[in-house]
């Protein structure tokens, strides 16, 4: 229970990443931000799910997570924090949605794991499925938001330059939560 309430926390810090790289597009390119998002956050959530296949997981919360695998995600997220922060200081804060489109294997592992939240028969009767599923409810969820954000006067007060810099942060912070993920 308690590696799906933190995998619950770390989802909501990570849409609000993703959320807020999106806005950062700006109204010219939020049509192309939001679909290419989706495009590639459902593609790494189908090769997550048929890696978790061809490994013989049957429901991905019941996955166990190697030590070099740990690592690479941090290195991943590290350099992700690196790349917002280094886009929001060079002025080029309009670019920084790219980063948007990296995946994100915080937000994947969190979509496994929450997957335990779920009464244990849907769960098993959904196995890998859920994984799929999980994705379209997050880009149901957040390529509308961005869409609509960007749109009204709200968005000048989400696309300050200190705003991007807490956003890499997330990045990092977001992993503090599974460092004790095999005590738990």
């Amino acid at each position: 229970m308690a590696k799906t309430l933190l995998a619950i926390c770390v989802l909501i810090a990570l849409f609000f990443r993703d959320l807020r790289l999106l806005v950062a597009a700006g109204t010219s390119r939020i049509a192309t931000a939001c679909a290419l998002y989706a495009i590639l956050f459902f593609l790494y959530a189908a090769a997550l799910g048929a890696w978790l296949g061809l490994t013989h997981i049957q429901t991905p919360n019941l996955m166990t997570i190697d030590g070099r695998i740990w690592a690479a995600i941090v290195v991943v997220h590290v350099a992700l924090c690196g790349l917002t922060w280094w886009l929001s200081r060079d002025g080029a804060s309009r670019r920084v949605w790219l980063v948007a489109l990296a995946p994100s294997p915080a937000v994947l592992l969190s979509l496994c794991l929450v997957t335990a939240a779920l009464p244990e028969e849907i769960g098993i009767s959904l196995g890998l499925l859920s994984l799929p599923l999980f994705s379209l409810i997050w880009i149901a969820l957040i390529a509308p938001l961005a869409y609509e954000i960007v749109r009204v006067p709200l968005s000048a007060r989400f696309v300050s330059l200190g705003s991007l810099r807490f956003v890499a942060l997330l990045n990092l912070s977001s992993l503090l939560c599974f460092v004790d993920q095999f005590n738990l």
